[in-house]
């Protein structure tokens, strides 16, 4: 669908905050620095059962629109130009400045794994791969019966609970991520967005947070590695919780930088870990910065605005090439 949806585009935004505050966390606990206390460590690892699964669920939540309205050989097409298209550029990029940075990164690189991102995607590249596949395997099985929903929620949720396991980081990830995929399909197909108004309901709003974090603290203080069967509920009311939040906001029009991070998502996505690992480097490496605090918010910063600078950049003067395949950079 060509015309934004105001509360997607803030769910992308808060979402991609999210991801990339992660990250940026995690980078700097791998350089050597210690966390400054438990709260950061909480909301490092409650986000995380909640960011990535919203992506996908709105990934599912149009797939049938699309699909039906370029039939199976455009919409895989547009999804191999949108997806992997970036996937390869953007690995190049990875092993790229790993290999130049060599010593001063948190992880190596060799040009064996640029080969084999036909298999093992790099780091955070998992996301594309893994998407990719799933809106494959969405249109095969649409291709195949028309009650695809009802083969898919049920392999969904055994593909969950028994994952893959193979040594294949994109293809286990497919594992984790489809439940919500098939959420996000669910929620459509079902006409529950007939309800989504009520979502902006600020009471509504207060109790899906207050469920999501506390909930969150309450599973995290008992373990790090929490079973499947704890995460998913967790995961969903997390997803509503987001939803709701940006409803709420898209209604009221409010932090629209939400809104414009959102769209903006992909890029950020894309080009997050460069900016943000850089300036890492840099402060801790060459400065000698070790406040974690600092570090996290000059990491953030620069995970969420100099993606947008350089795809700006590089739009106006007409070489969009980073973010998009030359033929279609303009649709």
């Amino acid at each position: 669908m060509n015309e934004r949806v105001s509360w997607v585009d803030y769910a992308k935004g808060i979402g991609i905050i999210l991801v990339v505050f992660r990250h940026v966390a995690s980078g700097i606990v791998d350089a050597g620095i210690e966390l400054p206390d438990t709260t950061w460590y909480y909301w490092k690892e409650i986000q995380s059962t909640a960011a990535m699964q919203l992506f996908f669920f709105l990934a599912g939540l149009h797939a049938r629109q699309s699909l039906d309205k370029r039939g199976p050989g455009q919409f895989i097409a547009r999804k191999a130009r949108t997806i992997i298209y970036p996937y390869v550029i953007w690995s190049v990029i990875t092993v790229g400045s790993r290999l130049m940075a060599s010593g001063l990164t948190n992880k190596t690189s060799s040009i064996a794994d640029l080969l084999a991102i036909l298999y093992n995607p790099l780091g955070y590249l998992w996301f594309l791969y893994s998407l990719f596949l799933i809106f494959a395997l969405y249109t095969l099985v649409t291709c195949l019966t028309k009650n695809e929903l009802w083969l898919l929620a049920p392999l969904s949720l055994i593909l969950y609970f028994v994952p893959l396991g193979l040594p294949l980081g994109g293809v286990s990830r497919i594992s984790d991520n489809l439940v919500f995929f098939v959420g996000g399909l669910f929620y459509y197909r079902l006409g529950l967005s007939r309800w989504h108004e009520s979502l902006a309901s600020p009471g509504l709003v207060a109790v899906g947070w207050a469920f999501f974090i506390g909930g969150g603290i309450s599973v995290f203080r008992q373990t790090d590695s929490p079973s499947p069967a704890i995460i998913l509920p967790l995961s969903v009311v997390g997803i509503v919780a987001l939803v709701s939040l940006s409803t709420f906001l898209a209604h009221r029009h409010l932090f629209r930088f939400l809104e414009g991070a959102g769209v903006y998502s992909l890029q950020i996505y894309l080009a997050h870990i460069l900016f943000s690992s850089g300036t890492r480097i840099i402060l801790h490496k060459i400065f000698g910065v070790d406040q974690y605090a600092l570090l996290l918010l000059a990491g953030l910063a620069a995970g969420l605005v100099l993606p947008v600078l350089l795809y700006r950049w590089t739009d106006k003067r007409g070489w969009p090439y980073l973010f998009a395949i030359p033929s279609t950079a303009s649709s």
